[in-house]
């Protein structure tokens, strides 16, 4: 459980870090196309 939670919390950084890098629309397409990745 906490394995999973740690990877689940590392890929919202992730996501989150991309999603400021891009900007605010290529950065939410990342970040919906990143979710079935972490559930």
């Amino acid at each position: 459980m906490g394995i999973f939670l740690s990877a689940f919390r590392l890929s919202l950084f992730i996501s989150l870090l991309r999603f400021f890098e891009m900007g605010c629309c290529h950065g939410r397409r990342a970040f919906v196309n990143s979710w079935p990745f972490i559930i």
